[in-house]
């Protein structure tokens, strides 16, 4: 263990000592999920539930708030070249004069300007009697002792200006080294600004905008008391943010967006001197990725509701004709089966309304959707379908599904709950079709695998299933009976393999049709992962090696369909995940290879699953909830670790060694792992964040609250990636100059503080790989229209620069003046991109599309009916001190994520729009939804101006 580790445990060990001494538990109270949850109610999120020993999921007691952890820094320089700051306090330089008195004041902005003493003018005969003037240096803040002297010999009333030294401007009186006079007001800044401003104003013209001392401003800004404080204390600042505090319009289409773009100007209507509030900005990887969530959401909803659409009506109406020339006597059922599943699917598609395309009352494109009679659509269709799809609707959690009740007895569990609406699929009605549809593929578990039937009937029961009572193994009667007359699980598995392999048959007897489902199923893999079950492409050769003839035969016979599953068992791969199937695991002492089985369109294993998976029973009992923390700890994040340290280690033995075998797992991965898909892509940026934590080697690094802004920033963008793509990432389971008539002036332009970019170049190169394997796949599956292409292009390129600015601000070195100017524009681009499928000249009438709180379920507990899920709401404010050869030490601002993790009642997977009501709500105690993590180290809001 190296010392800066050790150091670090001794100094957790120290808080938690005296914590337990005088400190009350600051960590989530155990939850009470008594009471059923509703939405109008969603505000009191359900209490988590305790594990087996009653202590899982929950931080060891007496864990401090995270404000009192004054930890050194963890992680590992990435850089030395701002060593020589690193050891500098933050003590704040009191700036005199900065009280308001009511006084007017200006700056001499121009090196030209002069102080003609003793005099007066009022008219143009006048200025040719003026002295020679004593120059005043550039900087100098002056007092306006009187109204601006006009020129009464002027014609216009309203332009009483004076013509001097080739400007237009007015002269004004003050006072300077003791003397009344007057100046030109063209030499002139900050006329009718208020003081405090001015104050600025002059030190940043006298400084050239680079300080040498911590000012507690921030622009011209004076920061409140208590976040002079908090950066003395901690040399960072999170704060929260009220939806009060900004607007969101067609201009500023999102919250992280129109956050920053008030920071950068009063206005973006004009790009004029005086809507410039001089707050040196800093753009976080928060803000990238956010930008690049919205952008891949949008071309989702795109690509599914135009492209995907369309090919899975053809591929079910295909898929029903194939089916519908098929002899199939002998085996009935299966047949029946086989045509009722597809049946669901082609009534949930043609449930969908219908896309009407026109042009509102201003000419410009509209889409709106007409619904259809549902009744007259449900009743071209059979009882069981129009049960089953009652049983979606409802979306209940677990329940028998109509469609899979077999004459045998057998029954397939479905959880129904996954069929709520999520995502972006509430959008519209066809969205919502698409949802469900793909939902039933990607959930019916078609179980295909048993193990051998001899040694299950030896053992009697099989891998599958479970054990059956004591008393009913030791009847004789009983253990003589077949192996599928008294194994519930087998029963199943000789309904569902017959009825997976016709639809396999069919496939093969049909290249067309496979070659449609492969438009579907192909780019979806390329983009998100393969499958984590068995699809045709494994299914179909194994089926044609087979060589069955004789379907009909085959079918009827048990020990033949048996035979193959056992067959498949030993050959095929398992899924890594469970997904819902582990109710069919095996118990404890058997075979425990996950049960086999095909979905025509499974959903896609991931790494962030995989995690999940891992920590989580029936594979790791000691634990009933998983964390977002797992996933950053697995990263190779030294702060989750630590965090984890506080919370879970301790009581969950064998947790860390787990996970810090799949941390060297992940750490040997190369490139071509991290770029096989966008999914993947998305993940390693996720990991660059996480990595980017407290000790980086910059001077806002060496805070130990940022950590927890890694922290916030890699588990917004995690929450992000889940929301986009609810529907394909299979869950684990457990059991945003003057013109003619104006004034002009010969001021420099106030010298600007040098802004910032967050400093993560993995984070940078990662996200240019990111965007461009999107654009890729997008263009090899022939779904890359010409705006989508331009909108990626570009924002590709907006990150290109922005990683060519945290290169020099890396190495600590000059960044170019015009790169320092265009920083703080990044925002106003986000927001032109965001918006690329609108029509151009649209405006919103609705801005609730634009807020970006999104929420998004990611593990199941089945057994205790519950879920985790993850979210982000309002962005949260930093105030991040910097200090570096380019500009000085200045106090800059930038927004971070918001983000929550907390246990909820499966049955009412929560939605986007639930979760909105509760973040946008007037009063709501978001405390209660905040993983325990982020415990004291918040601001409050700012208080309102007066």
């Amino acid at each position: 263990m190296n010392m800066k580790r050790l150091s670090y445990c001794f100094c957790i060990i120290a808080v938690l000592c005296v914590s337990a001494c005088g400190k009350e538990d600051s960590g989530p109270k155990p939850p009470d999920t008594s009471q059923s949850m509703d939405t109008d109610s969603a505000q009191e999120v359900p209490q988590e539930d305790q594990s087996r020993d009653g202590t899982a999921n929950r931080p060891q007691k007496n864990i401090p708030e995270l404000s009192a952890l004054l930890l050194p820094p963890i992680a590992d320089p990435v850089t030395a070249a701002h060593r020589e700051y690193l050891g500098e306090e933050l003590i704040f330089t009191d700036i005199p004069g900065l009280e308001e008195t009511g006084k007017k004041t200006a700056v001499v902005g121009s090196s030209k300007c002069r102080f003609f003493p003793n005099v007066t003018v009022s008219s143009p005969t006048d200025l040719e009697t003026l002295p020679a003037g004593i120059p005043v240096p550039i900087g100098t803040l002056l007092p306006i002792t009187g109204d601006k002297i006009v020129n009464r010999t002027s014609q216009y009333e309203w332009f009483n200006v004076f013509t001097f030294e080739d400007n237009f401007n007015w002269f004004y009186p003050t006072e300077y080294n003791g003397e009344p006079g007057i100046v030109f007001g063209a030499d002139l800044y900050g006329l009718g600004k208020s003081e405090t401003e001015n104050r600025i104003a002059a030190m940043l013209y006298s400084t050239e905008g680079r300080f040498d001392s911590f000012y507690p401003i921030s622009g011209y800004s004076i920061l409140p008391g208590e976040v002079r404080e908090a950066l003395e204390k901690n040399r960072l600042v999170i704060q929260e943010v009220t939806k009060n505090e900004y607007r969101l319009s067609a201009d500023k289409p999102d919250d992280l967006i129109a956050l920053y773009m008030d920071l950068y100007k009063t206005s973006y209507s004009s790009y004029s001197d005086n809507t410039y509030r001089r707050i040196p900005v800093f753009i976080t990887t928060d803000l990238a990725a956010h930008g690049q969530h919205i952008l891949f959401d949008r071309i989702m909803q795109a690509l599914e509701e135009d492209f995907f659409v369309p090919r899975l009506k053809k591929l079910m109406k295909n898929y029903t004709a194939g089916l519908a020339g098929t002899d199939h006597s002998g085996f009935s059922e299966t047949y029946e089966k086989a045509v009722l599943y597809l049946q669901v699917a082609e009534a949930l598609l043609d449930l969908a309304p219908e896309k009407i395309e026109q042009q509102d009352r201003y000419g410009r494109s509209e889409t709106t959707y007409r619904d259809k009679d549902r009744e007259q659509v449900l009743s071209r269709y059979p009882d069981l379908v129009r049960q089953e799809i009652a049983k979606i609707d409802a979306a209940e959690g677990f329940s028998p599904s109509p469609v899979f009740t077999f004459k045998n007895g057998a029954v397939l569990e479905e959880d129904y709950s996954q069929y709520i609406l999520r995502g972006h699929y509430t959008k519209n009605g066809i969205l919502a079709a698409y949802f469900r549809t793909m939902m039933w593929f990607g959930r019916i578990h078609f179980l295909i695998s048993v193990t051998d039937p001899a040694v299950a009937a030896a053992s009697g029961s099989a891998a599958i299933g479970g054990t059956d009572s004591p008393e009913r193994s030791q009847n004789p009667d009983w253990l003589n009976q077949p192996l599928w007359e008294k194994d519930d699980s087998v029963k199943l598995a000789l309904g569902m393999i017959p009825a997976a392999m016709l639809l396999t048959k069919t496939a093969a007897d049909n290249p067309a049709l496979y070659e449609e489902w492969q438009s579907l199923f192909d780019p979806i893999t390329a983009l998100i992962g393969e499958s984590d079950d068995l699809s045709f492409k494994e299914i179909l050769p194994f089926w044609q090696k087979e060589n069955i003839r004789d379907f009909s035969s085959w079918a009827a016979d048990p020990e033949a369909v048996l035979a193959f599953g056992a067959k498949a068992h030993r050959e095929l791969r398992p899924p890594a995940l469970s997904g819902g199937s582990v109710f069919k695991g095996p118990s404890d002492g058997e075979d425990r290879k996950p049960p086999m089985g095909w979905r025509l369109f499974g959903q896609r294993f991931t790494y962030d699953s995989g995690i999940h998976h891992a920590v989580s029973p029936p594979r790791f009992m000691p634990r009933d909830m998983v964390r977002g923390l797992d996933i950053m700890k697995a990263f190779g994040s030294k702060t989750a670790d630590a965090l984890l340290e506080l919370s879970d280690y301790p009581v969950m033995d064998g947790l860390k060694e787990i996970l810090d075998e799949q941390e060297k797992e992940f750490d040997s991965y190369d490139e071509t792992f991290w770029t096989r898909n966008y999914y993947n892509s998305v993940l390693s940026q996720i990991k660059t964040q996480a990595q980017f934590e407290s000790g980086s080697g910059f001077y806002f690094t060496e805070s130990p609250l940022w950590g927890i802004k890694s922290m916030l920033a890699s588990h917004g963008t995690w929450a992000e990636l889940r929301h986009d793509t609810i529907l394909y990432v299979k869950q684990s389971y457990a059991e945003r100059a003057g013109g003619d008539d104006e004034a002009t002036f010969r001021t420099e332009p106030v010298p600007h503080p040098a802004h910032y970019i967050e400093p993560n170049l993995p984070f940078w190169r990662g996200t240019v790989q990111s965007v461009n394997i999107l654009h890729r796949t997008l263009a090899q599956y022939n779904m890359l229209d010409e705006r989508t292409a331009s909108v990626l292009q570009r924002f590709s390129r907006l990150c290109e620069r922005a990683l060519g600015i945290a290169m020099a601000e890396f190495d600590n070195k000059p960044v170019d003046e015009k790169e320092l100017r265009w920083i703080p524009t990044i925002p106003l681009e986000l927001a032109q991109m965001v918006l690329f499928q609108e029509p151009q000249g649209g405006y919103a009438e609705d801005t609730e599309q634009f807020r970006m709180a999104l929420v998004a379920d990611v593990f199941t507990n089945g057994e205790l009916g519950m879920v985790l899920e993850t979210a982000v709401g309002i962005p949260y404010r930093m105030y991040i001190p910097l200090n570096d050869a380019q500009g000085g030490k200045r106090i800059a601002m930038g927004y971070c994520f918001s983000y929550f993790e907390f246990n909820y009642p499966m049955s009412q997977r929560m939605t986007n729009e639930t979760w909105k009501s509760i973040v946008y709500a007037d009063k709501t105690n978001m405390a209660k939804y905040m993983p325990f993590w982020t415990n004291g180290i918040l601001l409050p809001p700012a208080k309102p101006q007066k």
